[in-house]
């Protein structure tokens, strides 16, 4: 079974996505396809999501990555990590 990953897909003229995913290729297609709202083509970096989170970001995440399934995700103060 593949090990899942935490990506940051940031919009070069918009907002952040957080995408759980096997590659940073899969997280790309995965986050295009169904994770952004506008239909348009943008452009796009990908980054590595674990990169500057806090310590209380990372509460349900080893869990959610080593369980989780592919998919976007947000981080709520209360909750922890969830799939949008």
């Amino acid at each position: 079974m593949p090990q899942l990953h935490l990506y940051r897909i940031e919009e070069v003229h918009g907002h952040d996505h957080f995408v759980i995913a096997p590659s940073g290729d899969v997280a790309a297609v995965y986050c295009e396809c169904v994770g952004m709202p506008d239909s348009k083509p943008i452009m796009f970096r990908i980054h590595d999501g674990m990169v500057g989170l806090r310590d209380e970001a990372m509460r349900g995440l080893p869990a959610l990555l080593a369980f989780g399934a592919v998919g976007v995700v947000r981080f709520d103060a209360l909750d922890g990590w969830l799939m949008r």
